[in-house]
């Protein structure tokens, strides 16, 4: 049988054919609806927003798809921060088939973003028994009770969270903070030390500095200093850092590091604080009032800062003043003692409103605004679920 050249355009042709009818069903499939759908939640799950703008706009042109296109667009709507239209639209989608988790999980985020706590965990409660294996579900559901004071039943979740993803740092970061709160400094150790060997490649200089605190806490100021080496030097590291020294009895490099401190930011209350106590030690106590006033004036309930100045006023005969200082520390001592009690009690009583709101205006008093704020949104969730002390519920949809 002879080659000819009629075949071989006759092969081409086919050849050619086959590409352009192999191109033409690749872009059909790649447009079907329920495969950009696919590719919407895996852009949802990256941050990729832009792709996920892309994606809505091919979802919407099927009608049948109606349900998918609400979700995707309450999801846009939460990414930039528009969160009653993303409850909005949530609402319009139904929770059945593929969206049923979906739905349960970016909900409950936008009802916790709007303060109504206790609305949310009742949809990831319900979201980590229909899909057990959620880790998200259970670390948000973490979050939650860590908010309105259980700590032992956010350790539970966040746990849960951890071992379903065990590559996810966030659960270790939460757990860091709750551990530290409980004064349970070892196991807090750990879990800033997983948080940061698992998020390695991403800047986590909250996480060290927060590290760096329960060493210095422990007297681990070697492993403090390991901790710090590593992060930024920012006012805050360079503080971090002088109190290490400060308790290895480096004088010196104490100094050193405060005046580091103090160049990165001048205001920095810590770097402030540790000058000032300098200062006092060094038999400098008039150049000592001045930074400790400016601690005081960001924090009047600075009971370090206090103490020094106190002893500040002691040093210069000024007793009275010196008296004055000593009395208003004792003040602030009591005020955290209260604090610390109330939180102990709301860790054991995780629906009791009154404590929360007892909890909140301490902390306003101690000019802890945010602190005050959170424990009020706690308050008010218990409250909002119409009984006195009800928890999150366990109940159907």
């Amino acid at each position: 049988m002879t080659f000819t050249a009629r075949t071989f355009k006759t092969l081409s042709v086919i050849a050619v054919g086959g590409v352009c009818l192999s191109g033409v069903f690749s872009w059909y499939y790649q447009n079907l609806p329920a495969v950009v759908f696919s590719r919407a939640m895996a852009a949802i799950g990256k941050g990729d927003f832009e792709n996920v703008a892309e994606a809505l706009a091919k979802i919407e042109r099927h009608r049948e798809f109606e349900s998918h296109a609400h979700f995707v667009r309450g999801c846009l709507f939460l990414d930039s921060g528009k969160v009653s239209k993303a409850l909005r639209e949530f609402s319009e989608t139904r929770p059945e088939g593929e969206l049923r988790f979906p739905v349960l999980q970016f909900t409950s985020q936008a009802l916790y973003r709007v303060g109504r706590i206790l609305e949310a965990a009742d949809l990831l409660v319900l979201l980590a028994q229909e899909d057990p294996t959620n880790a998200e579900a259970h670390r948000w559901l973490g979050a939650i009770y860590y908010d309105i004071g259980s700590p032992s039943e956010a350790v539970l979740e966040l746990t849960e969270a951890a071992e379903l993803r065990p590559l996810d740092h966030r659960p270790h970061r939460l757990l860091g903070l709750i551990c530290t709160d409980e004064s349970l400094f070892g196991l807090a150790i750990e879990h800033y030390r997983t948080a940061l060997k698992l998020g390695k490649d991403i800047p986590q200089p909250d996480i060290q500095a927060d590290l760096a605190i329960v060493l210095i806490q422990r007297n681990r100021f070697p492993e403090a200093l390991e901790v710090l080496a590593a992060a930024e030097p920012t006012a805050t590291v360079w503080a971090l850092r002088a109190d290490c020294y400060d308790g290895l009895g480096k004088p010196d490099e104490a100094r050193d590091a405060v005046e580091k401190s103090l160049l990165s930011d001048p205001d920095n209350p810590k770097a402030l604080r540790l000058y000032g106590a300098q200062q006092v030690a060094d038999g400098n106590a008039q150049d000592a009032i001045v930074p400790l006033q400016k601690v005081l004036q960001q924090d009047p309930h600075d009971t370090k800062a206090r103490y020094q100045l106190g002893m500040a006023y002691l040093k210069l005969g000024q007793t009275e003043a010196g008296q004055r200082e000593m009395d208003a520390r004792d003040a602030s001592t009591k005020l955290h003692e209260q604090y610390y009690a109330a939180a102990k009690q709301a860790s054991t009583e995780p629906a009791n409103v009154e404590i929360r709101e007892q909890l909140a205006a301490i902390a306003a008093s101690l000019g802890k605004r945010e602190v005050a704020k959170r424990w009020q949104l706690a308050a008010n969730a218990c409250r909002g679920t119409g009984g006195a002390n009800q928890a999150p519920q366990k109940s159907p949809m």
